[in-house]
């Protein structure tokens, strides 16, 4: 006798399982008679619906009224009609596209007050964000914040506190509690079909006025990644010090992405030319056509240091300390700050921050022979703002750098941030000349200012000396055992009155 052996498919039983529990389930959700009509009166509209429709997302209200309610077969209800309207082709098992913001609110609370659970889930968990943006309504959607930065957006927030609201008011019976308005936004339109056209992947040409414009929006949404790479960055590999550099506006920094080169063990070599905001000045240049420091000179800065100050025992301790060198002794650059765009980069680069116009000036002590740069204004705060928590990690307390004082000695006093300078490195251009032998400029008596001396922190007092207001500048941030230099890169400046008029322009 051949016994014949059946092969069963474990998934075949599975469905199967699944099968015969949907169908328990559906006969427990078919409470109303498939075949009955019942009637709905809206205000003065009238609806007629099978068992059938309401029992495809049941239970809800309408199957426990006429469940308790076997011999009625009609309904009055003083609820919203056109919104009932599009509730039915749910019912009757159309998709549901919800047009605009107004919509969507009516459907949900709807949805919630007749207890249409799948309907209700449907809605939440729509692939859209509905709002009104200065008169104008936009329907988008959502998988267009998918990047990081752009996901936790002002419509995530406000889609989940509106939907929170609905359901708080019609599930605990709170109808006379206003209601959150729907989402209208007192801003532009046409800024945000941009921002739209941008996260869908289209290049726009920005003039800077409308990239900042942009840049402000997307700060007031909240879309982070799409503000980072609209901000105007140049990433270039420095061929000296074969490190890569990031260059962007001062007020572009986000302090998020400042990152210590202690921390991740990374040098430059270049740093060896600026250890000291000490100039190394000792007699004027012969070369008439030059007006900044000496190439030699600047090259080896800290080589050559051997002026001292008179008054190095009074000198202020947040000034970085020259000492002489010893035979053999091996100094540690500064460690220059670095940035990565949050949401944008992977690694981080060596931070060059660009100062703009009026705020900056750098001042050049003829006594003691030091340089630093006076920081004023919205400048100062966005610098206090951008560097003061992370210098602090450093062990660097920014406030103590902080001065009061007037420009001039007649004039009023204001804040001033007076940080140690270097610019040994830089490239320099004075009244539209480039300028290769500062020291010439500084020895030259047609240029005595009278600076403010920030040898000593408690006291104020003025001494002999060069001021340059800068009209834009590039700098680095160095740190290292508690201190800080600014190291710049690139300067262009003025230096008095008549070359401040032969810059204004006429109306």
């Amino acid at each position: 006798m051949t016994t014949s052996i059946q092969k069963v498919n474990v998934s075949d039983i599975t469905s199967q399982t699944q099968v015969k529990q949907d169908n328990i389930q559906l006969k427990n959700k078919s409470i109303l008679p498939d075949e009955q009509i019942y009637t709905i009166r809206m205000g003065t509209e009238l609806f007629k619906l099978t068992g059938s429709s309401f029992n495809s997302d049941a239970p809800n209200y309408f199957t426990e009224y006429f469940q308790k309610n076997e011999n009625k077969f009609d309904l009055f209800l003083d609820r919203n009609a056109v919104s009932f309207r599009r509730i039915v082709k749910h019912l009757q098992g159309y998709y549901l596209d919800i047009v605009d913001e107004d919509e969507y609110s009516m459907l949900l609370a709807d949805s919630i007050f007749y207890s249409f659970n799948k309907l209700t889930t449907d809605i939440k968990e729509s692939p859209y964000y509905y709002a009104n943006v200065g008169g104008k309504s936009f329907k988008f959607l959502k998988k267009l914040f998918r990047r990081d930065g752009d996901s936790n957006n002002y419509f995530q927030v406000f889609s989940n506190t509106i939907n929170s609201e609905i359901e708080y008011r019609f599930v605990n019976n709170k109808l006379s509690v206003v209601p959150i308005s729907s989402n209208f936004i007192s801003r532009s339109p046409e800024y945000f079909q941009m921002l739209l056209d941008l996260l869908s992947g289209a290049t726009l040409t920005l003039s800077p006025d409308l990239r900042e414009t942009l840049i402000k929006e997307c700060k007031y949404y909240r879309f982070q990644n799409l503000e980072q790479r609209l901000i105007k960055v140049n990433l270039s590999i420095n061929p000296f010090s074969d490190i890569c550099e990031i260059k962007l506006q001062l007020n572009d920094i986000s302090s998020k992405g400042l990152t210590s080169p202690i921390e991740k063990q990374l040098y430059s070599n270049l740093n060896n030319n600026c250890m000291t905001n000490k100039t190394v000045c000792k007699t004027s240049s012969t070369n008439d056509n030059d007006c900044g420091p000496a190439t030699d000179s600047s090259n080896n800065s800290s080589d050559n240091e051997t002026t001292t100050n008179a008054n190095s025992n009074n000198s202020d301790p947040t000034e970085p300390q020259r000492k002489k060198r010893r035979v053999g002794e091996h100094k540690r650059p500064w460690d220059m700050v670095r940035y990565k765009r949050p949401f944008i980069d992977d690694n981080s680069a060596e931070l060059v921050f660009q100062l703009n116009a009026n705020e900056n000036t750098v001042i050049f002590n003829k006594y003691n022979k030091i340089i630093h740069i006076d920081i004023t204004g919205d400048t100062l705060r966005t610098f206090d703002r951008t560097f003061n928590a992370f210098l602090s990690r450093q062990g660097i307390n920014l406030n103590s750098y902080r001065r009061k004082f007037a420009a001039n000695k007649d004039g009023k006093e204001r804040d001033h941030l007076v940080l140690p300078a270097c610019i040994s490195i830089s490239d320099l251009q004075v009244n539209g000349v480039q300028c290769r032998n500062i020291c010439q400029l500084i020895s030259d008596s047609k240029f005595n200012d009278i600076v403010f001396d920030a040898s000593e922190k408690e006291k104020k007092k003025y001494s002999p000396g060069l001021k340059l207001h800068l009209l834009n500048s590039l700098w680095k941030l160095g740190v290292k055992d508690g201190q800080l230099m600014l190291i710049a890169i690139k300067m262009d400046s003025f230096s008095g009155i008549k070359e401040f008029n032969k810059l204004t322009e006429f109306i």
